[in-house]
């Protein structure tokens, strides 16, 4: 099996309630931070155990970094740019080019234009707080 680059199309649902279906897919990102759920380990030891025992406690979710490079007269990237200052609440998909395809809903925290130099390409990052668990939709084996 050869390893497989992780490019991927990343589309926003800037519908607050999801029930719009329609993703928006926005030009330039160049990173989206992790995706998933990490559950903690909780003690669960009790006085009669020998060794410390550990169980599953419950998962979170990453901080994201969505970074681009930023166009400001795109018309996708404005949407995603005013929603970040805004503070709203959207979904984003992202499908790799495996197949493999993860929705998560997201609590935008803010946009940055990054630091740069005159040699620099202009970039931008919208902090993000992964909101729940994802929906996930994986490719079908041997294919």
């Amino acid at each position: 099996m050869e390893p497989i680059l992780a490019r991927a199309v990343v589309s926003f649902e800037f519908d607050p309630d999801g029930a719009s279906g329609v993703f928006t897919e926005v030009d330039g990102i160049t990173s989206i931070g992790a995706t998933g759920t990490v559950g903690a380990s909780k003690d669960k030891t009790t006085l009669s155990s020998t060794v410390k025992e550990y169980g599953a406690a419950m998962s979170d979710t990453p901080d994201k970094d969505i970074k681009f490079q930023y166009y400001a007269t795109d018309a996708n990237q404005r949407q995603l740019v005013l929603a970040a200052r805004a503070k709203k609440q959207i979904n984003m998909k992202t499908v790799w080019d495996d197949g493999t395809e993860a929705v998560v809903n997201l609590a935008l925290l803010g946009f940055e234009a990054d630091e740069g130099t005159s040699e620099d390409w202009r970039m931008a990052t919208v902090k993000a707080k992964q909101s729940g668990a994802v929906i996930w939709t994986d490719p079908v084996v041997g294919s």
